[in-house]
């Protein structure tokens, strides 16, 4: 929770507490304990679920009911804290519901939507870090982007589906549940597609950079709002293998190499505007023709792209493309990555939208 949440929940706390203790005594006291747990558990609520697992296990000994809620409660939880990560990360709701786990015979194992909720069916199972892949990859399948899946190409969705279930096992270091999903899940499909190697590789690597949730899943959301109600659209699907490429030719050139920098196709036109160092000749104007360009030619996002010293330089080529009126700033973020020399390395992304 961020730190201004905490203090507006310390001062809503304390504020009640002293009205109730001033005017009730001990009744008072005694209201203000339990409302002050109910605020807690309510602002945390998947952490909540973290301590109600662990309260199952002091009656392991007892009965195995204790087990098999202990870790259905800790894969509720793990999975929920990472899919909000997910979420708040892009900025939009990628993986929108919550999920809740149902243990059921092995023939009846499966996911769907039920009140809200992704219910994941998994059949009982000694190994809690196999139970937590398969239901992360079951959970991922169903949620991911689901309104927008049937416009993209099918082994890319897949691909996509491996990537970010290992993205969520990876925010909380899950490591031996990321080893069976690659073991169990992953390479007997690669054995199948081959090419699934490449992508979910080459999803990482754009990971890597922040863009593989506010870029590339992103933009692959809209599709629905763009597309619908057709069942499927031949051009998109096309289109998005196009866009993976581009996306992973940028975050994996080579220092001034030279790669496509914009996406003209029917169902995407988009723009990457790296900001490099300032130099002698440096010249925002230059950004600004660009950005002309890319409006004449129809354009409708721009993500400018900086790193390290490079994030103010950004900001104001942002500033300057914003006063001709061509294109505004939508979205930003800033954010760490881990650097190829210098460590932790600051990056910024901003998203501007076509003026209509």
């Amino acid at each position: 929770m961020p730190n201004s949440k905490w203090i507006i929940l310390v001062v809503v706390i304390a504020s009640s507490f002293i009205g109730l203790v001033w005017y009730l005594g001990l009744y008072g006291f005694i209201m203000s304990l339990l409302w002050s747990l109910f605020l807690i558990v309510i602002t945390n609520i998947d952490k909540a679920g973290d301590l109600i697992a662990s309260s199952y296990k002091w009656g392991r000994t007892i009965s195995f009911w204790f087990e098999k809620n202990a870790v259905e409660k800790r894969l509720e939880s793990t999975i929920g804290i990472a899919s909000k990560r997910v979420n708040e990360e892009a900025g939009v709701d990628l993986v929108p519901h919550g999920i809740d786990i149902k243990w059921v015979l092995p023939e009846k194992r499966d996911a769907f939507l039920k009140k809200g909720k992704m219910v994941v069916c998994l059949e009982p199972s000694v190994n809690e870090e196999r139970n937590l892949a398969r239901a992360t990859l079951m959970y991922v399948e169903e949620d991911l982007i689901a309104p927008s899946q049937r416009f993209v190409n099918a082994t890319i969705m897949r691909s996509l589906c491996f990537a970010v279930a290992r993205k969520m096992l990876m925010l909380d270091k899950k490591l031996h549940a990321l080893k069976c999903l690659n073991k169990e899940y992953i390479d007997p499909e690669i054995e199948k597609i081959s090419q699934i190697r490449g992508y979910v590789t080459g999803m990482d690597n754009i990971d890597k950079q922040g863009f593989l949730t506010r870029i590339l899943l992103k933009e692959f959301s809209t599709l629905d709002s763009k597309l619908s109600p057709a069942l499927t659209d031949t051009e998109s699907r096309s289109e998005s293998k196009g866009f993976v490429r581009m996306l992973r030719q940028f975050v994996e050139r080579k220092e001034d190499e030279l790669v496509p920098l914009t996406f003209q196709g029917l169902r995407f036109r988009i723009h990457i505007m790296p900001v490099a160092r300032l130099t002698r000749n440096f010249d925002v104007a230059n950004y600004v023709k660009a950005a002309s360009i890319s409006f004449n030619q129809n354009i409708g996002t721009i993500y400018v792209v900086a790193r390290g010293k490079n994030v103010v330089i950004a900001k104001l080529v942002i500033s300057e493309i914003e006063k001709a009126k061509a294109y505004f700033k939508n979205k930003d973020w800033e954010y760490d990555i881990i650097g190829r020399v210098t460590g932790h390395l600051r990056c910024y992304l901003a998203e501007l939208s076509r003026v209509p």
